[in-house]
């Protein structure tokens, strides 16, 4: 069976007519969700589809194309995230490739080392004391991450007795994160206009050099960035505090949202402390289910043709042109009923051996070379929040039956989950 790059593709409603085209483009990004549970229905889980931001590509859901894709040099990663530039610029580790994204990786490898590591745990232990002891009524769960999350990251990057600068810087990312509430600025290059500085395009610019400025001093000093150019040094720190700051504040989110919605499964790991085997499986599961980030971004730098095997076992092939774009998806492979029975239930046993045996099916930090650097600190931090949260105060949910919600380019549950305090 052989499938051309050529071939049709699939759309969220019959019409093909710019209305059409439009509508689909805005379900994606309002909730890639949905619109992968309706598109993985009829087209199964690998397909053709126009997205905006992204333009023709191929969806890939299922673990013999994921293994494939692992495998094939020709299909590289950060050239195909081009709609980000305008916000993180084009030298951080997530927009470059090949040997430069290696040397970079390594160059930022001292900032999740033991001591840095050490020292992050500590002050996640902290801070997650502070904020969750002054906490009270009805707050987002997300927020909660969010403010444990950027004051380690401040710190980090701030020294202590800065208090003052560390609270600019923070309240700096929060208006940079809240720049605009429609993601569709990110991924529709038409509404990215200026105009006398009243645009939310305009308004995004503005918090960012804004935040660019405040984080400038602290540069030259860092033992980590202070070793790379300012102005790069600059564009990775803006990097981490959106992919490293908020994919973990959403997943932290999440991760509440599943443990309050099945008490038995909390109650189990309340007879445990954190960090532990049993928590971090938790976790995974969690993130199994909702991904904050749907899909990985890979190019074809060269015309390449992937042979794998469709869901009926038999042996397929797709060719892609130079220059076209695939995104794994780990969404649809992360709910495939062959690899995950019952794959709406929340189910922590699932990784009760870890999470090796499903190397090719479960990706939400990513694969192979351009795996996040921060994975392990990431789940470390979940762990300390949730668990301090959970055996420190009477939590309830708000709401229990949450969707998600994008927030720019992670997507978290609705309001951020909202809980209460007692």
């Amino acid at each position: 069976m052989f499938q051309d790059s050529r071939s049709k593709t699939a759309e969220f409603y019959p019409a093909s007519n710019l209305f059409s085209s439009i509508k689909n483009g805005i379900n994606w990004i309002k909730n890639p969700y949905d619109a992968l549970d309706k598109l993985s229905r009829s087209n199964g889980r690998a397909f053709w589809l126009s997205l905006p931001g992204f333009g023709r590509v191929f969806i890939a859901g299922t673990p013999s194309l994921i293994e494939a894709i692992r495998k094939e040099p020709a299909l590289t990663g950060g050239i195909g995230m081009t709609f980000l530039r305008p916000v993180l610029g084009e030298n951080s580790v997530i927009m470059l490739h090949g040997n430069e994204h290696k040397c970079r990786r390594h160059q930022l490898a001292p900032l999740f080392n033991e001591v840095f590591f050490d020292h992050a745990e500590e002050l996640t232990e902290r801070y997650a004391q502070e904020e969750i002891f002054q906490a009270s009524g009805i707050i987002s769960a997300h927020s909660l991450f969010s403010k444990i999350n950027l004051r380690v990251i401040t710190e980090l990057l701030v020294p202590k007795e800065n208090e003052s600068q560390q609270k600019e810087i923070s309240s700096a990312v929060e208006k940079f994160l809240t720049s605009f509430s429609n993601p569709l600025f990110l991924f529709a290059k038409p509404l990215q206009v200026s105009y006398k500085g009243r645009t939310p395009w305009d308004r995004m610019r503005k918090n960012r050099n804004e935040l660019v400025s405040l984080i400038e001093p602290t540069v030259k000093e860092h033992p980590v960035f202070g070793q790379l150019p300012k102005d790069t040094a600059i564009e990775e720190i803006i990097a981490l505090i959106l992919f490293g700051h908020e994919t973990a504040a959403s997943a932290g989110a999440w991760f509440i949202y599943h443990l309050l919605s099945h008490p038995s499964v909390t109650n189990a790991l309340l007879l445990e402390s954190a960090p532990s085997a049993s928590w971090e499986a938790a976790i995974n599961e969690s993130m199994r289910l909702c991904p904050t980030v749907v899909h990985l971004t890979r190019v074809a730098t060269s015309d390449t043709t992937l042979t794998y095997q469709d869901a009926h076992g038999e042996e397929a092939t797709v060719l892609f042109r130079k220059g076209e774009k695939i995104l794994p998806c780990s969404y649809l492979s992360q709910r495939d009923p062959a690899v995950f029975p019952d794959p709406d239930l929340f189910e922590p046993k699932r990784f009760s051996n870890g999470e090796s045996l499903f190397r090719n099916s479960f990706f939400p930090f990513g694969f192979g070379a351009r795996i996040c650097i921060g994975k392990h600190l990431a789940l470390r931090q979940m762990q300390i929040i949730a668990s301090t949260l959970l055996t420190t105060r009477s939590v309830t949910l708000v709401n229990k039956n949450l969707g998600p919600e994008r927030n720019q380019v992670v997507i978290m549950p609705k309001k951020g989950c909202l809980i209460k305090l007692d």
